[in-house]
């Protein structure tokens, strides 16, 4: 395309702005996503080194302190047994570093020479190409989370399948294994509060066997998981055997996701086929959240030798929890 400074200068104002415009559909693109933005479980923050969340516990029980020196056996007993209850604990917050991530939008130069005499055209084109490429970054953002198999980190978008780690064997038995790293939080103690609630082998999903689950970590936390996502097949096979189940819709529905979604009390359920093959999760979005940065994302032309115009689209975001024992995970879910 031959330069011209009419539509070189339209155009990298044009791109940031339209950019801008549809940071709002990342979240929006994706059921999982899409729900969690409705359920509170999308926080739009304004950057800095890290994000960090202050941690929330199983149990929170008074405490009355009788005498000036239990405060300090209770700081020195929590120290040296991580087993600790809310009120003794020492560690206050989880924290995790902001992920890069990255799109792309490449305008080819022919069919912007095409265009070059037609303003409106030419900027329905840019428009829809812009819009396409953030829109293919919420795709992304929703399949690390509930794919990646990683914590995260600086390069990587954390994801559930580590998030919610560790199994109950029964109710008031969290982490049966060693709590997995994350968030800064390292512990080798099994009972420690920095397990999920993982349950392998399960079976047929039914809504007695949701239900069972929900109920479980209701009866740990006092809290049930608001969001249930699953494979469209386990999801198909749920909804088709509706009974006293309310289906979601803008007349009578508390959520309208803009996806086949239906409730099962308090509880969202909702397909996604990034969603690992035969797993449930169950989310608390009070705890479980999709971090997004709220001054990104950000536009830069790339030169390249070929004939296109290549944008690089930089955001931050990442996944943070500050209470794995809130959120739980069906493995082995068969039809």
């Amino acid at each position: 395309m031959p330069a011209n400074s009419k539509y070189d200068n339209a155009l990298s104002v044009a791109i940031p702005r339209w950019t801008l415009e549809f940071r709002d559909n990342i979240c929006n693109v994706k059921p999982f996503l899409a729900a969690m933005r409705q359920l509170g479980g999308v926080a739009v923050e304004p950057g800095g080194s890290e994000i960090v969340m202050n941690l929330r516990y199983a149990s929170i029980g008074a405490h009355v302190v009788n005498n000036p020196l239990d405060a300090v056996y209770d700081n020195l007993a929590a120290q040296a047994n991580p087993a600790m209850s809310g009120e003794d604990d020492t560690v206050s917050a989880a924290s995790y570093d902001w992920a890069e991530v990255y799109g792309r939008i490449i305008l080819s130069e022919r069919t912007l020479n095409k265009l070059r005499n037609d303003a409106r055209r030419m900027g329905i084109y840019v428009r829809g190409v812009t819009q396409g490429a953030v829109e293919d970054i919420g795709r992304m953002l929703n399949n690390w989370v509930l794919a990646n198999t990683g914590a995260g980190s600086e390069t990587a978008i954390g994801g559930l399948p580590y998030y919610i780690a560790d199994y109950a064997t029964a109710v008031g038995s969290f982490g049966a294994n060693t709590a997995k790293p994350l968030g800064g939080i390292t512990n080798n103690n099994a009972a420690h509060f920095w397990n999920a609630y993982v349950v392998t082998s399960v079976g047929a999903i039914t809504y007695a066997v949701l239900d069972k689950h929900l109920s479980n970590i209701f009866a740990n936390t006092g809290e049930t998981p608001r969001l249930a996502v699953m494979p469209a097949a386990l999801y198909a096979k749920l909804k088709s055997s509706a009974v006293n189940l309310q289906a979601l819709n803008q007349q009578g529905g508390k959520v309208t996701v803009g996806f086949n979604a239906i409730a099962y009390g308090d509880t969202l359920i909702v397909p996604d086929n990034a969603c690992p093959s035969g797993t449930v999760f169950l989310i608390n979005p009070n705890t479980m959240k999709v971090y997004v940065d709220a001054n990104e994302p950000t536009v830069e032309q790339v030169p390249v030798r070929q004939p296109v115009r290549f944008y690089k689209i930089l955001m931050h975001a990442q996944l943070a929890t500050n209470g794995r024992k809130y959120n739980g995970k069906l493995l082995g879910v068969t039809e």
